[in-house]
């Protein structure tokens, strides 16, 4: 309620662009949890599809063939079709890569909402002194006596 009463109440000090400005803080927040939610949603599958093509590989010794001792043995991976594959990452460092890779886009959409507040703000900015320059322009000559 106090929110409301601070973007929507009535006060003869408040101008229409410190509205628009409110506005558009409550838009870019609203956005960046978008944003982070999506961010969310995208580090779970990016750690669910590496966990599912982990879990098809297994595990087996074989002969060592090159630069090993004779009669030693080597652990590689095979796919389900017997086909050799490199060793898959470990747990940790698949739940490291989707944080990580959660983290770089929630960071870039904050990034991006800040230099999109900065934008509105400079624009507000100049209008606010225009307008100030203008009210100054009509009162200055009443209270100074430059003219």
């Amino acid at each position: 309620m106090r929110l409301a009463r601070l973007f929507l109440g009535r006060n003869e000090l408040r101008r229409p662009c410190d509205r628009i400005e409110g506005a558009l803080v409550a838009a870019l927040c609203a956005a960046f949890l978008i944003a982070a939610v999506v961010a969310a949603c995208l580090a779970g599958h990016i750690y669910h599809a590496e966990r599912a093509a982990t879990a098809g590989l297994r595990e087996t010794v074989t002969p060592a063939i090159y630069q090993a001792q004779a009669g030693s043995t080597v652990p590689v991976w095979l796919n389900g079709s017997g086909r050799l594959e490199p060793p898959p990452p470990s747990l940790s460092s698949i739940f490291a890569n989707a944080l990580i890779t959660g983290l770089i886009v929630a960071g870039a959409a904050a990034a991006l909402l800040l230099c999109c507040y900065q934008l509105g703000r400079r624009a507000l900015d100049r209008h606010r002194l225009a307008s100030w320059g203008q009210a100054w322009a009509a009162t200055g000559p009443q209270w100074t006596r430059r003219q």
